[in-house]
């Protein structure tokens, strides 16, 4: 099969953890003979900052805070992060496309199950996290710059 010589698009150079956290800080009482149900808010936000000549960061961050009666039960934290070189792009808008909408698509699987495996690990059922729209933090992203302009 031939070699082309043209560039993607897009090149995923490295996905990584930049930061992790899980906090359960009422365990093991928090563990033990409950049946209340958690109140479990999920936040979720993307930052993306060039680090390089076409080389961008990145950053999916995700915050899952579950409560029981107003007590905290646990807390995960996690920065998931991509380096990407994106190649070729007509203006700014479809580089904030690629940044904001396609990137974080791409790091979203992984960032889930890492996600949901420090909640296993606490001693908490798995929590799946709900597919995201991009789409409408890549909105609140521009609204806010526009503010700041």
């Amino acid at each position: 099969m031939p070699k082309s010589k043209e560039k993607a698009p897009i090149e995923v150079n490295a996905q990584y953890v930049k930061s992790s956290s899980f906090n359960s800080p009422d365990a093991p009482k928090s563990l033990i003979g409950t049946k209340e149900k958690m109140d479990v808010e999920v936040g979720i936000d993307v930052n993306a900052h060039a680090v390089g000549k076409n080389i961008y960061e990145v950053d999916l961050i995700i915050r899952v805070h579950a409560t029981r009666e107003k007590d905290t039960v646990f807390t995960s934290d996690l920065v998931y992060s991509g380096m990407f070189t994106i190649n070729e792009v007509e203006n700014e808008e479809e580089l904030r496309q690629l940044l904001f909408l396609y990137c974080p698509n791409l790091l979203f699987p992984y960032a889930r199950k890492l996600v949901s495996d420090s909640i296993a690990s606490g001693g908490f059922a798995p929590f799946m996290i709900n597919p995201v729209d991009f789409a409408k933090i890549c909105a609140q992203h521009l609204e806010v710059d526009k503010k700041s302009a």
